[in-house]
């Protein structure tokens, strides 16, 4: 029996049941699509990414993210950040799809004479449409009692296939950076802010806050060795998540390029690479979810040259139900930051 079915009529019903929002476990890699006030925090880099997450081959989502930060040299020791973000999901036996897309804005102002202490303010407005398709699905009305009959028409009276919403979120970030090697952040946003209508029916069942809280503390522990302790706490009425973790920057070396060469003056040209040295990082880490299942998630990555590139894998430690245990997802991230403007902090932009 198809389960989501089940799960159908019960919103079709009118039950509160929760739309859960599409999550990464590399939320890190686009913060700003959580929180808006992440938006262009960094005055070195205009920042791309792609996000792709593929868990227990039911729920598959791609991202795509840009942020810049803009109008640094009108802003004295401000920032002014801008961004956008293009997201489409797919999950269940119903095909359930969501196209989101997004623009983002935040303004950070300077605390202090050093530029070391920033309080940010950002918002986002998007455009979300959501449909199902019915064809893979059972319904009670299919049952004769004991055995399901697929001739029989399924009771869809008064159901649609798509829903459309726009969507606002706000949030707010304090970041301190009091050493060049070590700096800190806090953030809080909410999302759903309007409660838009969430419903295949002609009913007014609206998506419920959701408040997002996270934190990192990155440190230099010495020439080759970063460390980043994060936390990312989200809460949807009776939903929430709960993911805490850490990542390390190991330098592998630092590879160098003769000008003379030619195939490597290519690369060199390709690349953007603008001196003959580029630092080269592994990336390793863990973190866990408590919430709602126990998951272990172990990501290895890369970053040369301001490439970044991630894979993370969950693994379910969920001591219940067969039908969770083993379950698992994969989930893979690549993102180019390209070298902005030069006019910027030395610690209002740890990197």
């Amino acid at each position: 029996m198809k389960r989501l079915s089940v799960i159908l009529l019960l919103i079709f019903a009118g039950w509160n049941l929760i739309a859960q929002d599409v999550h990464h476990s590399q939320f890190n890699s686009s913060l700003f699509m959580y929180n808006p006030a992440m938006t262009g925090q960094n005055q070195k880099y205009f920042t791309a990414g792609l996000n792709y997450r593929n868990q227990w081959n039911v729920y598959k989502t791609f991202s795509f993210f840009m942020d810049k930060s803009i109008c640094q040299d009108f802003l004295d020791r401000d920032k002014w950040g801008i961004g956008l973000f293009f997201l489409n999901d797919k999950a269940g036996d119903g095909d359930l799809k969501t196209t989101e897309a997004a623009l983002s804005s935040s303004y950070s102002k300077c605390l202090n004479a050093d530029q070391s202490l920033f309080f940010s303010l950002g918002a986002s407005v998007g455009w979300v449409s959501k449909s199902i398709s019915y064809d893979n699905l059972q319904f009670l009305s299919q049952y004769t009692g004991l055995t399901y009959d697929p001739t029989l028409p399924p009771d869809l009276s008064g159901a649609g296939n798509s829903s459309n919403y726009i969507d606002f979120n706000g949030g707010c970030l304090l970041d301190y950076h009091p050493f060049s090697k070590t700096g800190f952040s806090l953030g809080y946003s909410l999302n759903h802010i309007n409660k838009p209508i969430y419903t295949f029916m002609n009913t007014d069942q609206h998506l419920p806050w959701k408040s997002v809280l996270h934190g990192s503390l990155s440190t230099k522990i010495n020439r080759s060795l970063e460390m980043e302790p994060f936390i990312y706490y989200s809460k949807q009425e009776v939903s929430d998540e709960l993911l805490i973790g850490a990542q390390f920057s190991f330098l592998i070396s630092k590879l160098e390029y003769h000008s003379k060469h030619p195939i490597k003056n290519v690369v060199k040209y390709i690349t953007l690479r603008r001196k003959d040295k580029e630092d080269f990082y592994f990336l390793s880490g863990a973190m866990v979810r408590t919430t709602p299942f126990r998951d272990f998630v172990a990501f290895i990555g890369l970053d040369y040259n301001k490439y970044y590139f991630t894979i993370s894998y969950d693994a379910n430690i969920n001591t219940g139900k067969e039908i969770i245990k083993r379950r698992s997802g994969i989930e893979f991230s690549f993102v180019k930051k390209l070298p902005g403007r030069k006019k910027y902090s030395e610690f209002g932009n740890f990197d």
